[in-house]
């Protein structure tokens, strides 16, 4: 019993000791968009770099989708 759960400690932390080190993505040099969700209803500081999406058909109040209410 002690030495499968020494075993398993062994293995995870060497699988963790294994894998690489990432920079930090919630730094102030990588902001994030105030409306990652959508919450707002809006695009409010989302920036299209190429491209044409979110063009000015792209949000409606329709509650339902031309095949059906969504789900």
């Amino acid at each position: 019993m002690i030495y499968s759960a020494l075993l398993s400690l062994t293995a995870t932390l060497v699988a963790e000791a294994s894998l690489p080190e990432f920079k930090n993505c919630h730094s102030k040099r990588y902001p994030d968009p105030e409306n990652p969700g959508f919450d707002t209803g809006d695009l409010k500081s989302w920036k299209v770099i190429s491209g044409t999406a979110f063009g000015k058909d792209s949000i409606s109040s329709d509650a339902s989708y031309r095949d059906g209410p969504f789900h």
